[in-house]
């Protein structure tokens, strides 16, 4: 571990024991690099838990031990680094943008407003290019991964620099958004606003997970690059008077993605990926007219069995050893996601005439289940933690991921279905019509 892992971790314990703490660099530094925030001529000045010094003569650092936030007098945007098993590193930025579009040029004024071991937060104020300010509060707490934006005066939108290929917009009970970059020629693209936005992003160990209260105006995402090399930048999230959450889920194996070709249907694909903790993994497969299909990785027993881990708090499905399924639309099939008893994941794209794969797949960690361990978040961890116990009741239905699920009445499933299939759509919408005969049947 590095001086700077050392420093942020305070003293080398465990991230999910130390304290916040927060740094006065002493001089300026000139890059977004770990090792260019360590001058070997000058030793950063710690603030006392407590205090809220007047002026910083250098940079600000706050951290909690897991992630650290930089404030650089020299850039644009706030950095936030995490603690990762090659030491600190530089995972995104965090820039104001106003609402004429003009983003943040230069840190203008810098102070620290809350400065305890429970908590850190820095208030700043950048200038954009026309010397107009935008302000906004960043604050990080004990334990946490997320970093929480306030907006304050002249702010319009959060600008989430983090490069990746894939970003996704989950839904907890249909299928997700996925967005490849690769199927995206324009270098702009909105996207509809649901409270959440992830950023996939390195090589698989880092999850940008994004949490807003605004559902007015939609999220705009930017993209760059050719061939292999286009890649999502940045999303633009407005702000509409409410903070914005950035949280970021890190370490290998967060997240694992596999081309599925059409000529793969039927047979058994290894993932070469091995899930780091026991979760509610969700599995985004790619069709072929590219929308996306949403399962849940199933978990394999000592038994030989499966368990399909729920949402809905009514404790997880049990499938035999085939993984056998049934529904109307599908009818018998093998249900195309698991992991074995050591947590390696596998594939058997579905080899039917209505619904078949081509594509990316992608995995992320979207929930607990019992064995999850308590220093592991989720997306939907990260949802409770920001968000709060009653939005999560409301988003979720279900308070502590325990209420009861009470289901569709039969006129209800009736009705909707019959819409369904006079307009022709069963195959285009058949998760939806999946979970409307389940429903029905609760």
């Amino acid at each position: 571990m590095d001086e700077l892992s050392i420093r942020f971790s305070m003293g080398g314990g465990p991230p999910s024991a130390a304290v916040c703490a927060a740094w006065d660099t002493g001089q300026p530094t000139e890059q977004a690099d770990p090792p260019a925030l360590l001058s070997p001529q000058r030793e950063w000045t710690a603030v006392a838990p407590g205090t809220t010094p007047m002026v910083f003569h250098g940079d600000a650092i706050i951290s909690n031990g897991r992630i650290a936030l930089a404030a650089r007098r020299r850039a644009q945007a706030v950095e936030a680094y995490v603690l990762s098993h090659e030491g600190m590193v530089l995972r995104l930025r965090l820039q104001l943008i106003g609402s004429g579009g003009e983003a943040a040029a230069r840190l203008g004024r810098l102070e620290l407003v809350e400065n305890t071991k429970g908590a850190a937060c820095l208030e700043l104020t950048y200038k954009n290019g026309q010397g107009a300010g935008l302000a906004a509060k960043f604050r990080i707490k004990k334990a946490e991964v997320a970093v929480q934006i306030d907006p304050g005066q002249g702010a319009d939108r959060l600008r989430v620099e983090c490069a990746g290929r894939f970003a996704v917009l989950p839904d907890f009970f249909a299928d997700d958004i996925l967005i490849d970059a690769r199927n995206i020629p324009v270098p702009r693209i909105e996207l509809p606003s649901e409270n959440f936005l992830l950023h996939l992003a390195g090589q698989g160990e880092t999850v940008a997970t994004c949490v807003f209260e605004n559902r007015k105006q939609d999220v705009v995402v930017t993209l760059a690059g050719t061939g292999d090399e286009r890649k999502i930048g940045a999303s633009e999230i407005p702000f509409e008077a409410k903070r914005v959450w950035v949280a970021i889920l890190e370490g290998p194996g967060q997240w694992h993605t596999r081309d599925i070709r059409t000529e793969d249907a039927g047979k058994v694909l290894p993932l070469g990926w091995k899930m780091p903790f026991p979760a509610q993994w969700r599995v985004d497969l790619t069709r072929k007219e590219d929308l996306t299909d949403s399962w849940d990785m199933l978990l394999q027993q000592k038994t030989g069995g499966y368990l399909k881990p729920s949402l809905l708090g009514g404790g997880p499905e049990q499938l035999g050893g085939d993984r056998s399924r049934w529904n109307t639309v599908l009818g018998r099939y093998p249900y195309p996601c698991w992991s074995d008893q050591e947590g390696r994941g596998y594939i058997q794209p579905l080899k039917k005439k209505v619904l078949s794969f081509q594509g990316p797949a992608v995995v992320y960690p979207l929930n607990r289940v019992k064995e999850t361990p308590l220093d592991a978040f989720t997306v939907v961890d990260i949802m409770r933690n920001t968000l709060g116990v009653g939005p999560c009741e409301h988003i979720l239905d279900l308070e502590g991921q325990k209420s009861e699920y009470r289901g569709r009445a039969t006129c209800s499933v009736r009705d909707t279905l019959g819409a369904i299939y006079e307009k022709k759509e069963q195959k285009q919408k058949h998760a939806e019509v999946e979970k409307i005969l389940n429903d029905g049947l609760v």
